[in-house]
């Protein structure tokens, strides 16, 4: 019932899981990988993908802040 995330994220809330369309109870096991709480039936259809926002920015910059490379690269 652990799944390993197969894409880059930059945010956990960004990951999507699905099993026959049903959203699960899972816990995160690592930064790449997840665990069901409840053993799927045989067959079942399991879609865990990434989904990142686009209509809001990742990172707000404001005037006179220090802009880091780790906040650069989060926002873009």
């Amino acid at each position: 019932q652990e799944f390993d995330l197969a894409v880059p994220y930059l945010d956990r809330t960004h990951i999507k899981v699905a099993v026959n369309g049903v959203i699960p109870a899972y816990t995160w096991v690592s930064d790449s990988r997840i665990r069901l709480t409840f053993p799927t039936p045989d067959g079942s259809l399991v879609n865990i993908r990434r989904e990142t926002p686009v209509d809001r920015p990742l990172v707000e910059f404001t005037n006179s802040s220090n802009l880091t490379q780790e906040e650069l690269n989060r926002a873009y």
